[in-house]
């Protein structure tokens, strides 16, 4: 008996490579969050093919809303809605999961000619550091599923994402779903096809996942914000226990890799 815990962002999904494609209420978000729930639906047929008992897909974009459920592969549970303190992107994967699955994935802020690359929020962050590191979202929810002994053994996305991420999680499968030529160009595989590849490799991650260690860095951990704006900063610093650390910069110690998501959540809430 395997339990799958899947965590499904929008901007690496095949066909997606502009701001206004993953916005609500944007002419193309509705055809964008279709493609999403199908890259979605394929990890979850792949898990199911490797023997998967269990499923639950994480709605883990924006206000977490935009997966159709009706259109979700119907075996699978959907973890929707926002906000979603105590793990927020990776939202109860310590509830008896064995391995976890990352779909639709970027790349770190700042990253050159990654696809939509940011950390948590492009309209925040300029740089996500921990313990001097920089830090992706796919780093920080690995350890937060590292956590709870739950390894990621699959990530998808686009090739610099991909890279990155492989550089840091090496016994990881990756999938490349479109190759970045910039922020905003990509050379994008059909969706159909994106969705193919999703599924064996969804499968052969479920397959293999015991091979895989559960990424454990060790807390407590130094989290450090470069803001995009001084007046974030300053309302950012208001966080008890938060420092200023540079006229865009802010510092705050977290016990475990869920409070550094929960303070990076607050952050952007207060930078909005």
């Amino acid at each position: 008996m395997t339990a799958v815990y899947i965590s499904v962002d929008m901007e690496g999904v095949a066909g997606i490579t502009d701001p206004q494609q993953v916005r609500r209420g944007e002419p193309d978000y509705e055809w964008a969050r279709l493609l999403m729930t199908r890259e979605a639906s394929a990890a979850v047929g792949g898990a199911l093919t490797a023997g998967a008992t269990t499923v639950v897909v994480n709605d883990a974009h924006g206000d977490n809303r935009n997966i159709l459920p009706a259109e979700l592969h119907p075996a699978a549970e959907l973890l929707t809605g926002s906000p979603k303190p105590g793990g927020g992107m990776m939202k109860g994967v310590d509830e008896g999961f064995d391995v976890a699955l990352l779909v639709g994935y970027h790349a770190r802020a700042g990253t050159l000619g990654g696809n939509l690359n940011h950390t948590v929020s492009s309209a925040a962050f300029a740089d996500v550091r921990v313990n001097g590191a920089p830090w992706s979202e796919a780093d920080l929810n690995c350890a937060i599923a590292g956590e709870h002994a739950v390894p990621v053994a699959l990530f998808t996305g686009d090739d610099v994402a991909c890279r990155q991420f492989h550089e840091r999680h090496p016994a990881s499968d990756v999938t490349v779903t479109k190759t970045a030529y910039s922020s905003t160009v990509v050379r994008s595989l059909h969706p159909a096809v994106a969705c193919e590849r999703i599924s064996r490799s969804a499968a052969t991650a479920v397959e293999g996942w015991t091979s895989i260690a559960p990424y454990r860095p060790q807390p407590p951990f130094a989290l450090e914000v470069d803001l995009i704006q001084m007046a974030q900063a300053e309302r950012c610093s208001l966080v008890p226990s938060a420092t200023r650390s540079g006229p865009r910069t802010v510092a705050i110690m977290c016990p475990n890799a869920v409070a550094v998501r929960d303070a990076l959540s607050c952050f952007a809430l207060l930078s909005r």
